[in-house]
């Protein structure tokens, strides 16, 4: 029997379910007949595709089954599919509406508090679990961490900041990326301690993976309908926010600039959503004296750092990162810029400056190794969770019996 006898949603079935995605693909450029199968990029061969390979529950409408089919999931948080449904969208928009219900023109600052009964904690690093029915509302780690406990507690993976409409995972590890949608993590119970879960992440990078972002979009617009707009914060600077977040990360091998923590303060809690408007022009405050000259006649406007300047006066940003700042933020001053660490004087009034970046590097350095110790740690637990050596746990699809965790980590 030929394969040309075959009607074609017996082929579709055939092929879709004992191939790879890449050679499916590659039989659809081989004939005409497969061609016309495939040609329509939400067809039902494209349907299944998805289906058989764990997608299905990704599509929405902005994104068609083919560019979902063969989108490379590299990273992509799979704790978000179950969160796509119609009924958990809906309760999702019921849980909203009852926390913004009657908020009329109230401050949001005097509306949102922790669930705990024992925090006093509220605005703005409040965050929503967005597990169906749930509805918790717990403080960011910063604060009491009940967020952070609420999701090793019952493994409730995703979380939403009420203050900017960000997503945040506790379970995904961006130092172990998911391969073909499967994720190893600890068995979480209320006795974990909370440095051993894991890193977490932001959701919804624009600069990164295109399913998650399609999802998160999708996500939060639908939510949207249920609550005022004028309550609703402004989305369109969060994609800015996951821009400038990795421009804070510290590295050995970085060079430095000085600027002023007061500013640094304020910029970081834009990026973390803790603030709604970014700061102005970056600063340097403090560091900076106007230079003295021997004859009046000679003085000019003229500045030069100042060894009376203490550590409260500095702190770091690395060199990648200036040229953006520079543009987004042009220094408040023109004449007193931030200053590049090779720049700062070999002498002993600065003896404190060049010991603190050394710190600070040395730190840097310990933190690296850390983060490969532990990528370590978690690809041995892996390779036993494999050999049936110790018992690991992956997240089910309803995002029900799973493990758990945050970067800016903020959740």
């Amino acid at each position: 029997m030929l394969l040309s006898d075959f009607p074609d949603e017996l082929l579709i079935h055939l092929f879709t379910s004992t191939l790879p995605v890449a050679d499916i693909t590659r039989i659809a450029l081989t004939s005409r007949r497969f061609h016309a199968l495939f040609a329509d990029e939400n067809s039902y061969a494209w349907a299944l595709v998805c289906k058989r390979h764990g997608r299905y529950p990704w599509k929405t409408s902005a994104l068609s089954y083919r560019c979902l089919a063969l989108a490379p999931f590299e990273g992509t948080c799979t704790h978000l599919a179950p969160l796509l449904g119609p009924e958990t969208v809906e309760s999702l928009k019921i849980n909203l509406a009852r926390l913004y219900a009657g908020l009329g023109a109230a401050p949001l600052a005097d509306s949102f508090h922790c669930s705990d009964g024992t925090c006093d904690w509220s605005w703005p690093d409040i965050w929503l679990c967005l597990a169906p029915e749930c509805g918790f509302v717990g403080c960011g780690r910063h604060k009491g961490r009940h967020a952070l406990r609420h999701a090793r507690d019952v493994r409730h993976p995703t979380t939403m900041k009420l203050a900017s409409w960000e997503l945040w995972c506790y379970a995904c590890n961006p130092r172990r990326p998911a391969k073909n949608g499967v994720e190893h993590f600890w068995t979480l119970t209320p006795d974990t301690p909370l440095r051993n879960l894991p890193k977490g992440k932001w959701l919804g990078n624009p600069q990164g993976d295109t399913i998650e972002n399609n999802a998160v979009d999708h996500l939060l617009d639908r939510c949207a309908t249920t609550v005022t707009p004028a309550l609703l914060p402004p989305r369109h600077l969060n994609s800015r926010r996951a821009l400038e977040r990795p421009m804070s990360e510290l590295y050995p091998e970085d060079e430095f600039y000085l600027v002023s923590p007061r500013w640094y303060v304020e910029w970081t809690r834009f990026v973390i959503g803790d603030a709604m408007d970014p700061p102005g022009g970056v600063q340097v405050n403090g560091l900076y004296r106007r230079r003295q000259f021997e004859r009046p006649e000679a003085e000019r406007d003229e500045w030069e750092l100042d060894e009376r300047a203490t550590e409260w006066d500095v702190w770091f940003l690395p060199a990648r990162s200036i040229p953006y700042i520079f543009s987004t933020y042009p220094p408040a001053d023109p004449l007193r810029p931030p200053i590049c660490e090779r720049d700062v004087p070999h002498t002993s009034g600065f003896a404190w400056l060049r010991s603190m970046i050394a710190n600070v590097k040395q730190q840097a350095r310990a933190e690296e190794e850390m983060d490969e110790l532990q990528a370590g740690e978690e690809e041995e637990e892996d390779e036993g969770v494999a050999d049936g050596q110790h018992g690991g746990q992956e997240w089910s699809e309803d995002g029900s019996d799973t493990d758990t965790d945050e970067d800016t980590d903020d959740a």
